[in-house]
């Protein structure tokens, strides 16, 4: 296997894959439920993308759209693109349209390659079905512009602190060193396979799809319509070594009764880990190691890495760890002198893992990313991540200094919630922050100041047309007034507690079958009251906690986990859901009739955002 010291500074990541396409040209690359694809046809396939890409027009450096679930095609376009000398840019299949063109207006994109796609194509924009086999063949080869370090590899968006998505443009020798350096440390010069099973728009999954390609390893895909329940499988499937996954994952895996399983270590990030956790996987998977993987997008998916000892770490929180190769990690007070050891201060990274900057946010740049106090010529990122530091160099996370919030391993920034909610019809003044349920976990809560009641139904309609579902608050709560701390600051401890959800219409449950599953509602959700006909997804449910509830029930119905997983997607009222379970157990019919379906069908499409598939 390589190492770093024989990586040219200027090496491309495409680079690295066609390394192994020469090395193990007939080495499985991708693996799917009923294909696979060999080293040399896969790069064969992401040539076809770089021609047709170079023939449209594609200027080195320029970005491409690629909207399409985690799928081969998806590792195709990557690829395809960066071959050609362009910049991917992963967006969500179901995106808002107005956050689409957004994204694609502030990042200067004219080119896009899609698989089923639901949104309308722009004005401007060259769109291709990555479906269609003319994109493969018959294209005449193009001569690929040089790629050197310093030239873009892609970009990806997250929520922004000024109430506009960032995106966040990383070069190629940030992420060849991020790259490198996860398959020196998690392969350890194994071939070991990945699956692929969460979102190209989440940071988390380069490691998934890149680790293998550069190692002679493969990527199995997990279809992302179907991630719902596939931590099962994935779990059980005999050539899974390596999963990337969040918390929230974990939480989901610790409730799972696993008969078997290869895999060999956890790579776990997005958010913090709590020791209760990791302590608890490592007694279900004894053989198995835990690494807690920390780092914000603008330091290309990890800067820092602990490696979890079970009965010995016992902190609230698993250790951050020491910074990855080439990088250099800071704990810095307020006059960026570093804090003594067991002090409280403000995580600061330079190295070659650092963003370039934030596209089209030439300014947004400036403030995040400042000269290096301790080292000419070398910027540093300042996280907002406030930290502690442990003996032997050793880095704790302790919390933020702002309002950013990180809920299912995504990065949240309250205030771009709030520049929406503001434009709702009678919103006077508003206020987005994130809570804690009474299961500990965080929730957002919107407050909001208004003449007269506004429904709540007509807020989450205005939210929906500008941010993903993850983002929107499980609360709205009126309040007369915002008040104030002493130094004219919102006092946030001031604001009421959510307490219960208000529905707009309480139904209360009639059958026993309705009765088990407000139950199992209220138990999961953490709420008083819930009524048989207001959507799970409406009153604070996620994907997550559609598997929490299905987990519960299949002990109740002689339905499958896996079933009832995809059926509450279908039937995400209680009064459909148990009129469908009746009806089967009854007489055995699969539907129930449609005036007991309250939702509509592509609410299953709209919630592909929300938790699971948003890990």
């Amino acid at each position: 296997m390589m190492s770093m010291e024989n990586i040219k500074k200027d090496q491309s990541l495409h680079f690295l894959f066609e390394e192994m396409v020469l090395k193990y040209p007939g080495n499985t690359a991708v693996i799917g439920r009923q294909f696979s694809i060999s080293y040399a046809g896969l790069n064969e396939k992401a040539e076809g993308i770089k021609n047709y890409l170079l023939s449209a027009g594609l200027q080195k450096g320029a970005p491409v759209a690629v909207m399409m679930p985690s799928c081969l095609e998806a590792v195709v376009a990557l690829l395809g693109i960066l071959k050609a000398g362009g910049a991917f840019l992963p967006i969500h299949p179901d995106i808002p349209a107005k956050r689409f063109l957004y994204l694609l207006e502030n990042s200067d994109c004219k080119l896009l390659l899609f698989k089923n796609m639901q949104q309308q194509i722009p004005a401007g924009i060259r769109a291709a079905d990555i479906m269609k086999e003319e994109l493969f063949t018959g294209q005449i080869p193009v001569p690929a512009p040089a790629i050197t370090g310093s030239d873009l590899a892609y970009i990806l968006y997250t929520s922004g602190s000024t109430g506009d998505p960032k995106g966040v443009m990383i070069e190629h020798r940030s992420i060849v060193n991020y790259i490198t350096w996860a398959s020196r440390t998690y392969l350890e010069g194994q071939q070991l396979n990945f699956p692929l099973f969460t979102p190209l728009s989440f940071d988390l999954t380069l490691t998934s799809v890149f680790t293998p390609l550069i190692s002679g390893s493969a990527i199995i895909v997990f279809e992302e319509e179907l991630s719902k329940i596939n931590l099962h499988r994935i779990l059980e499937h005999e050539k899974v070594d390596i999963i990337k996954l969040t918390p929230s994952h974990l939480k989901m895996i610790s409730r799972l009764q696993i008969s078997r399983s290869a895999v060999k270590k956890f790579i776990v990030g997005g958010e913090a880990l709590e020791t209760s956790l990791a302590a608890g996987i490592a007694a279900q998977f004894p053989e198995v190691e835990i690494f807690n993987e920390y780092g914000p997008t603008e330091t290309t998916v990890g800067a820092m890495v602990y490696k979890y000892r079970h009965g010995i770490d016992n902190s609230t929180t698993v250790p951050l760890g020491e910074a990855i190769d080439h990088m250099q990690v800071l704990v810095l007070d307020n006059q960026l002198m570093p804090v003594p050891e067991g002090e409280q201060g403000e995580i600061y990274i330079s190295g070659a893992g650092l963003a370039r900057g934030y596209a089209g946010s030439p300014e947004l740049t400036r403030h995040r990313f400042i000269d290096h106090p301790y080292a000419p010529n070398e910027r540093l990122y300042i996280t907002g991540d406030i930290a502690t530091v442990l003996p032997g160099n050793v880095i704790e996370f302790e919390g933020r200094s702002d309002d950013l919030v990180k809920i299912n391993g995504y990065r949240i920034e309250p205030a771009e919630i709030r520049k929406i909610l503001s434009t709702v019809a009678g919103v006077a003044d508003c206020y987005v922050m994130a809570r804690k349920t009474a299961m500990g976990e965080l929730m957002l809560c919107a407050y909001y100041i208004s003449e007269s009641e506004i429904a709540v139904k007509e807020m989450k309609r205005v939210l929906a047309g500008y941010i993903p579902q993850y983002m929107m608050p499980a609360h709205f709560i009126r309040v007369k007034a915002f008040q104030l701390t002493s130094n004219g600051k919102l006092d946030k401890n001031a604001l009421p507690e959510p307490g219960s959800v208000v529905l707009e219409e309480i139904v209360r449950p009639v059958h026993e079958m309705e009765k088990l599953l407000a139950a199992y509602w209220k138990e999961v959700l953490g709420l008083d009251e819930v009524g048989v006909c207001n959507s799970f997804f409406d009153i604070g449910g996620n994907s997550l906690k559609v598997i929490e509830i299905c987990h519960l029930l299949k002990a109740d119905v002689n339905e499958s986990e896996e079933d009832l997983i995809l059926l509450f997607f279908k039937y995400p009222t209680i009064r459909s859901f148990a009129a469908y379970l009746r009806s089967k157990k009854t007489s055995g019919e699969d539907e129930v009739q449609a005036e007991d379906l309250r939702v509509p069908q592509n609410r299953f499409a709209q919630m592909r955002q929300n938790g699971q598939d948003e890990m």
